[in-house]
């Protein structure tokens, strides 16, 4: 669409006996931009002598055909000759939007000698006419013409005599009660009694131009109802009333007109989201009319603002700020979401991508640089904290111990992580030392021929217990051992120099590490350890064993 929209064309030529120039044709424009109307006039120049300039009187007429506007226009700067046009491309502005006719008068005519011809001639396009018919009746036969005029004399004072009485009661009933009606409804529309103006137009019929009366009232009645209108509902009936007329007239910028205002009452009562949404709903649906584009804009922010009073919505509120860009202070309003809300800056986001894919180091390399007094920070921290210490634990309990040691040192101040390093270094000295010892013990074949038969020890957990050699590998232990009677356990080989018994005890599920040394030829010692979820316990640092 063009930015110019066309009102009406004024294409009957108009003129007056004597003018120097004749109106060739006109049109009336609407600015969409600035809503200003403007007029377009062509000129035709019936002078022999070439015009320098043109001064118009212009009289604006309502539909009615009553003067709401007089404004004289000067066209300058002339160069027309006989039959040459002029004034087309000069725009002349007027205005009352109301006006819908225009009676054109010339009042003064400078020519290019400097001569001026200062008679008035109002155009008219019966003027026209009778000049083509005074031209037609110069070329006839003067005598024919005469003949013709006294025959229709004649016949028209025959005729008259037998219609007059039809004629006097047909213009009572068929012409004249009408158009006092008419135009009781004109005053009535003229007075702004719209309703009843309406009415009476539309029981007129076809009576001249009625039903477009109807057509143009209503569009009248909409518009003063579009003025006066202070709330919602009232907007909606006017936009019902342009509705019934939009088949015969275009109402397409009213109907903009109206939902503009009605989206500005919105915006102006809108308390929350439901009614800035309803109002951009409008705005959006009127492409770029006024200024419909920033207030688009404006109820994007004021929706953005009440969702970042929201702990749920905030992070829309935050998209919302981003696509705003430079609007207003959705940059600051930004920044300052971010600050309150740290789990929305890309560094937490980045650490909780790290967090779900399990790697814990860098999700905490990344926390542990961020506010620890913010919530967010110090429960992902506790997550993957956590997770790191139960992994630990995990290793521990199947004696993972080299990687449970590590994973520990990581997370040396969380929980009693330091306890666990301790015993796992513990142990380490323990092993060492077992080894050690285990070195300077007997053969496994002799220790086992040896330990064959009953023993007993002075151990509180020891009373009579007996070792049988089952090979040279293997040994089977009897006896009464920490409150349980009968096999309690084997021995298997441990090195090639060193004894193993291992006790496995289902009713107090833990392993017992026992090394036995020879100490005499009927004597021995044993050094056991207990070894249970907590660590490696010592029972009893040496039993002594006597046959």
């Amino acid at each position: 669409m063009g930015r110019y929209k066309t009102v009406k064309y004024l294409q009957e030529k108009q003129w007056s006996a004597g003018s120097p120039v004749m109106l060739n044709k006109g049109a009336v424009l609407k600015d969409t931009v600035t809503g200003n109307h403007i007029l377009q006039l062509q000129f035709i120049c019936l002078s022999e002598k070439e015009i320098r300039e043109a001064v118009v009187e212009i009289a604006c007429l309502d539909f009615l055909g009553k003067c709401i506007e007089t404004m004289d226009y000067t066209y300058t700067d002339l160069k027309a000759g006989r039959n040459e046009l002029f004034g087309d491309r000069v725009p002349v502005f007027f205005s009352n939007a109301k006006a819908r006719n225009f009676e054109i008068n010339i009042k003064e005519i400078t020519f290019q000698d400097g001569t001026r011809s200062r008679a008035e001639y109002k155009l008219s396009a019966a003027g026209e006419r009778q000049e083509k018919k005074k031209g037609r009746s110069i070329e006839e036969n003067p005598e024919k013409t005469a003949q013709r005029s006294r025959k229709r004399k004649i016949a028209a004072g025959v005729a008259s005599a037998v219609l007059v009485c039809a004629a006097a009661v047909s213009a009572i009933i068929f012409l004249l009660i009408p158009n006092m009606k008419y135009m009781e409804a004109v005053k009535q529309a003229e007075l702004g009694q719209y309703e009843t103006a309406i009415e009476s137009f539309k029981q007129l019929g076809d009576f001249k131009d009625s039903q477009n009366q109807v057509v143009e009232t209503t569009y009248l009645m909409a518009l003063d109802k579009k003025e006066s209108a202070e709330n919602i509902q009232d907007y909606e009936a006017v936009l019902k009333i342009l509705d019934s007329i939009r088949k015969e007239k275009d109402c397409t910028q009213a109907v903009k007109e109206t939902r503009y205002a009605m989206a500005e009452i919105l915006m102006k009562n809108a308390v929350d989201v439901k009614d800035y949404r309803e109002a951009l709903k409008i705005y959006d649906s009127l492409q770029g009319f006024l200024d419909s584009k920033g207030k688009i804009l404006e109820c994007n922010y004021q929706i953005a603002c009440i969702y970042s009073d929201s702990q749920d919505r905030v992070s829309e509120a935050k998209d919302m700020f981003t696509e705003l860009g430079d609007y207003k202070d959705s940059r600051k309003q930004i920044a300052d979401i971010l600050k309150e809300h740290v789990e929305l800056t890309e560094e937490y986001l980045t650490a909780l991508e790290f967090w779900e894919s399990s790697d814990f180091d860098e999700a905490l390399e990344i926390l542990d640089k961020m506010d620890q007094d913010n919530e967010y920070v110090l429960e992902l921290r506790g997550k993957c904290l956590e997770t790191k210490y139960l992994i630990a634990v995990s290793n521990w309990r199947y004696q993972r111990y080299e990687l449970a040691l590590k994973q520990f040192e990581s997370i040396r101040e969380y929980k009693d992580s330091e306890d666990y390093i301790k015993k796992i270094n513990d142990l380490d000295k323990q092993q060492a030392a077992a080894k050690a010892e285990a070195q300077n013990a007997v053969s496994l074949a002799e220790l086992l021929t040896w330990l064959n038969g009953n023993w007993s020890g002075d151990g509180i957990y020891w009373k009579a217990v007996t070792f049988t050699k089952l090979s040279d590998n293997t040994m089977a232990l009897d006896g009464t051992f920490s409150r349980v009677s009968g096999f309690v356990g084997s021995a298997s080989k441990l090195s090639n120099s060193s004894l193993q018994l291992v006790f496995v005890t289902s009713n107090f599920g833990f392993q017992d590490i026992c090394i036995v040394t020879k100490t005499g030829e009927n004597s021995a010692t044993l050094k056991r350890w207990s070894v249970t979820e907590k660590g490696i316990k010592s029972k009893e640092d040496v039993i002594h064993l006597v046959r």
